[in-house]
C-alpha cells in the first residue's frame, strides 16, 4: 500500500507530543495512563493519511460524550484498534495494557507499509525471546504483534526480557515508545536485523540466514537412483544430421508431443527458433531437416516442454547415441530448514528424533564486545559461562525431541545409530547453562541420562553446540522421508 505523509506544516511531531503530555500536571509521568490518555497520545504522533471517519462515527457508545471520542474514533479508522477488541466498549478511564499499546503500534506499523503486515503474519510461529515463551504469560493470538514491536526496537521488554502484556504502562514509558514509534512508522519490516530474525524463525523455524554467513544451496537435480529431475531439464532431444535415416527414430517418434525443434544461433549461443510437432509439419521428418538446414537452421527431436515428459520417455530420449540436454540447477527451489522440522530420523531400534528449532547467536571474541542477535540476552547472556569462545563460531541452541525405543539410552548408542541424520552437529547434547535455564524456563539434558532416556519415554529439551563460521562441515541433515537442507559459508 502506498501512502502518502502529512507535510511538516500538517503532521504533529511525536516529540511535541510527549513534551506536552509531560509538562502536563494532569497526567504525572509514572501514573499509569488509560486508554483514553494513551490513543489521544498515539493519535497525535501518527503521520498515516487522515481516514475517512464515516464507518466509525458511533463504534463505542461509551464513548459519544467523551473527551476522547474522535482520537479513538480516527485510530479504529485506521485499523490501529479493533473494534472486535473491546465488545463490552471501549472503557475510556481504564488503564491501558502494555499489550494493547504493542498492538496499536503493531497494526498501525501495518498500515503504514505492507511489508509490516507480511511480519504479522510470518511471526505468527515465531519463538520470542523472552522467559514467557515457556514460563507463561504471552497468549498465542498476542506473538506476532509484540515480535513486531520487539524486532523493531519499540519496545524491547523489561530489565529482565520479560514483556508483561498483561501490566499498566505508565506516561514515561509510552512517551518514549512514541518517539521510536515515530522512526519507524512507513519505513519497511525488511531494514530490522532482530525482527529479520524473528520473521525467518517463525517461517522456518531458525534463524540461520538472517544472523549468519551461512547460505541455503538448491536442492539437487538428481533423483537418488542417479537419474534427472524433470524440474531441472531446460532442453532435451536428439541432434538431427542432415542425412538422417528416420528409421532409426522410430522408437522416439511415438512420444507424446514429440516435434521438430529449430535451433539458431545469436551471439555464440544456441537458441530456439520454433517447434513444430511432427503431425504439424506437413511433410515427411527427411524433408523437414533437410529444409531446416538449407534455411540456417539446427534441427533437433524432442518436445516443446521438457518439464512435463515422464521420466520414462526422458530416459529413452537420453538413450540416443546423439542426446543432448540442457539442466538448468537455477530451477530447483533452495532447501530449507523448514523442510526438516519434525521430519523423523530413526536412530536404528534406539530411538527416533525430530528438529523443532535451531537458533543461532553470533559470538564476539572472548571479552570484547557482545554476542549478536535477538536471540543473543536469550540465550548467551553470560558468555563467560559457555567457556572460551573466540569470534571463529557461532553458537547453536537446539530444540528436539527424543523417543527412546530401546529398554534405556546411552548418548554413545544413541550418536553410532543415527542412521540417515547425517547432519553436522544437529546431535550434539552439550548442556545449556543452568542461569540460561533457570530464567527463562528451558529444559535440557540432564548430566545423568540413564533414567532419563528409558523405554518409550518422549523427551523435548535444548541442546548447545557450535559451527566455525567457514566454508568447512557448514549445517546440513537429512531425515528418513528424503527431507534435506544443505548450506555453504559465504565470505
Amino acid at each position: 500500500m502506498s501512502l502518502v505523509y502529512l507535510s511538516k506544516e500538517q503532521a504533529v511531531s511525536a516529540r511535541e507530543v510527549v513534551q506536552e503530555f509531560a509538562s502536563s500536571s494532569a497526567v504525572k509521568v509514572n501514573k499509569n495512563l488509560t486508554r483514553a490518555e494513551a490513543a489521544s497520545m498515539l493519535s497525535r504522533v501518527t503521520q498515516l493519511p487522515k481516514p475517512d471517519m464515516a464507518n466509525v462515527a458511533s463504534v463505542f457508545p461509551d464513548l459519544d460524550n467523551h473527551s476522547s471520542r474522535s482520537d479513538v474514533r480516527k485510530l479504529v479508522a485506521l485499523g490501529m484498534i479493533a473494534k472486535n477488541d473491546y465488545p463490552n466498549g471501549f472503557q475510556p478511564d481504564k488503564a491501558v495494557t502494555r499489550y494493547e499499546i504493542m498492538k496499536w503500534m503493531a497494526s498501525g506499523l501495518a498500515a503504514s507499509d505492507e511489508s509490516f503486515k507480511q511480519a504479522l503474519a510470518d511471526t505468527v510461529n515465531t519463538l520470542l525471546p523472552t522467559p514467557e515463551t515457556f514460563k507463561g504469560g504471552i497468549a498465542d493470538k498476542q506473538i506476532p504483534y509484540i515480535a513486531v514491536i520487539r524486532g523493531t526496537g519499540i519496545i524491547t521488554g523489561m530489565q529482565d526480557g520479560t514483556f508483561r502484556p498483561a501490566d499498566p504502562i505508565s506516561k514515561a514509558e509510552l512517551a518514549a515508545s512514541l518517539l521510536r514509534y515515530k522512526r519507524v512508522e512507513g519505513t519497511k519490516a525488511e531494514g530490522y536485523q532482530a525482527l529479520n530474525e524473528l520473521r525467518e524463525v517463525g517461517l522456518t523455524g531458525t534463524n540461520l540466514t538472517s544472523i549468519t554467513k551461512y547460505k541455503y544451496s538448491r536442492e539437487s537435480y538428481y533423483n537418488e537412483d542417479g537419474s534427472y529431475r524433470l524440474e531441472a531439464v531446460a532442453k532435451v532431444g536428439i541432434n538431427l544430421d542432415q542425412h538422417i535415416d528416420a528409421r532409426t527414430l522410430e522408437p522416439y517418434l511415438s512420444i507424446p508431443g514429440i516435434g521438430l525443434d529449430y535451433q539458431q544461433y545469436v551471439n555464440g549461443y544456441s537458441q530456439r527458433y520454433k517447434f513444430v510437432k511432427l503431425e504439424e509439419l506437413g511433410m515427411s521428418l527427411e524433408e523437414a531437416v533437410a529444409e531446416a538446414y538449407d534455411s540456417g537452421y539446427s534441427p533437433r527431436l524432442g518436445v516443446e516442454e521438457p518439464s512435463k515428459l515422464s521420466p520414462k520417455d526422458l530416459k529413452l530420449l537420453l538413450s540416443h547415441e546423439d542426446a543432448y540436454i540442457n539442466v538448468e540447477q537455477s530451477r530447483m527451489p533452495f532447501t530449507s530448514f523448514a523442510d526438516v522440522v519434525d521430519s523423523p530420523i530413526k536412530a536404528k531400534k534406539v530411538a527416533t528424533v525430530k528438529l523443532h528449532r535451531m537458533i543461532f547467536v553470533d559470538v564476539p571474541v572472548t571479552g570484547k564486545g557482545e554476542a549478536k542477535g535477538v536471540y543473543a540476552s536469550y540465550f548467551a547472556d553470560s558468555i563467560a559461562s559457555w567457556g572460551k569462545l573466540d569470534n571463529s563460531v557461532y553458537m547453536a541452541f537446539t530444540e528436539m525431541t527424543i523417543q527412546t525405543h530401546a529398554e534405556k539410552m546411552d548418548l554413545m548408542g544413541f550418536y553410532n545409530a543415527i542412521g540417515n541424520g547425517n547432519g553436522n552437529g544437529f546431535f550434539k547434547f552439550s548442556r545449556l547453562a543452568p542461569e540460561t535455564m533457570d530464567k527463562n524456563g528451558l529444559t535440557t539434558v540432564p548430566m545423568a541420562t540413564s533414567t532419563y532416556f528409558t523405554k518409550d519415554s518422549v523427551r523435548r529439551f535444548w541442546t548447545f553446540g557450535t559451527y566455525l563460521k567457514s566454508n568447512h562441515y557448514p549445517p546440513h541433515l537429512k531425515t528418513d522421508s528424503g527431507a534435506y537442507f544443505r548450506t555453504y559459508y559465504q565470505s
